[in-house]
């Protein structure tokens, strides 16, 4: 029985773990009607989407037009920060939803560092708005699903390099 059980888990591992970002929900479906939906399958799921979406960087919306950036660095617990907010979110990794954020009180880190984390995020969006604010044909081929008439299109470029950046500093 443990090793039916463990070649499903391997399957549906596998197939997530490998799903294209637009036909995820559809497999979980599926595999749904395959598998059933019992306790331990329902659970394996959750998990292999988390981690599917922290290592593919998916954005969850918040309000105006802000976006919670999910990735490994960013995790506390099961809390996300978003460092320009100063915010940790709880999410739905299934339904890809915001269930509810926490103000971040206290950062654990000195304020000469927060300033200087401050710093480089102006620099790093200074770098942005500068590099990426024409957009040339050649971009569009290579990100074509990018808005370009959108008003946040190019902050969601910025946010998970600043995502990344600030997990580094925290680990300082």
């Amino acid at each position: 029985m443990d090793s039916l059980l463990n070649e499903k888990k391997k399957f549906i591992r596998h197939v997530l773990s490998n799903a294209p970002p637009g036909k995820i929900s559809d497999l979980i479906s599926n595999l749904k009607t395959i598998f059933g939906s019992n306790a331990i399958i329902q659970n394996f799921i959750e998990d292999i989407i988390s981690n599917y979406n922290e290592d593919n960087y998916i954005l969850i919306p918040f309000e105006n037009n802000e976006y919670i950036i999910i990735c490994k660095e960013s995790k506390s617990g099961n809390l996300y920060l978003h460092p320009n907010l100063k915010i940790l979110a709880n999410v739905n990794h299934l339904k890809r939803k915001l269930i509810d954020t926490t103000p971040l009180v206290k950062l654990n880190h000195s304020d000469i560092l927060e300033k200087y984390r401050e710093v480089c995020n102006n620099k790093l969006k200074e770098y942005v708005d500068i590099y990426y604010k024409k957009w040339n044909e050649h971009q569009i081929e290579n990100y074509p699903t990018v808005n370009i008439g959108a008003k946040h299109g190019l902050n969601i470029l910025f946010e998970k390099f600043s995502c990344k950046f600030m997990a580094e500093l925290m680990e300082c």
